[in-house]
């Protein structure tokens, strides 16, 4: 399960973000060996699916899942013109709070993370239970890739709605749960690259650049129950 974190400017994150979920998208793809049905085709799957987790105030209970904007937006909208039929995209609607000290959401922060991280798990089986042949990629930004970072750890450890060979990579960025001094790939210090998706060869992950970043002292300012001590997770913003 690949997992890339970025702390960079938006036209970065944008660009990488984006080159590597289509990588993703190319390399699953290679790997199943079929051409995916177009995701607007009825009944149709593709071969990758990706879950967006949007940031505080950028989301809402009733959002609709197929509409771009936000940060996320910004990469969806490439990503799909670059991919084409191999992918489709939805976003996880969800409160987006923060206690209403900000737009958005009047739920507590941890509330919001709980509601988006059991939103989200609900639409991995839903697609799931619909697509077998159908992985996974999850994106998330500031409060989203809390939630999305979770329930990655939660899949990884088995307790997920899918298992983790079904997950060819995780982003995240601006994570408020990342430990101090993370590196910009959790439990690798020296990687600058992601791993292969499950099943490929890796060949087209020489298309992304090695992003540029700093070193980020800061981490976890989200609320502790939500925020295990033991998470490998991102830097935040």
């Amino acid at each position: 399960m690949p997992v890339f974190c970025c702390r960079s400017t938006a036209s970065r994150l944008t660009a990488l973000l984006a080159a590597f979920l289509t990588v993703a998208a190319v390399t699953v793809g290679a790997a199943a060996g079929t051409a995916a049905a177009a995701p607007s085709t009825p009944g149709g799957c593709p071969t990758l699916y990706v879950l967006g987790v949007q940031g505080t105030g950028e989301s809402s209970e009733d959002a609709p899942v197929d509409t771009d904007g936000g940060m996320l937006g910004s990469v969806m909208r490439p990503l799909l013109a670059l991919a084409g039929s191999k992918v489709a995209r939805a976003y996880v609607p969800y409160p987006a709070g923060f206690g209403g000290a900000v737009e958005g959401g009047k739920e507590p922060y941890a509330a919001s993370v709980t509601t988006a991280m059991d939103r989200l798990s609900s639409m991995i089986t839903q697609i799931a239970d619909k697509c077998e042949d159908t992985d996974f990629a999850f994106a998330g930004y500031s409060q989203g890739a809390h939630a999305a970072a979770n329930v990655a750890k939660q899949i990884g450890a088995g307790n997920g709605p899918i298992d983790a060979d079904r997950v060819a990579g995780v982003a995240l960025f601006g994570n408020p749960a990342r430990p101090t001094n993370a590196p910009l790939f959790p439990g690798a210090s020296d990687q600058t690259a992601p791993e292969p998706a499950p099943g490929s060869s890796g060949e087209s992950l020489a298309q992304i650049p090695a992003p540029q970043q700093g070193e980020v002292s800061g981490g976890e300012s989200a609320p502790r129950q939500i925020s295990p001590a033991d998470t490998e997770s991102c830097p935040a913003e």
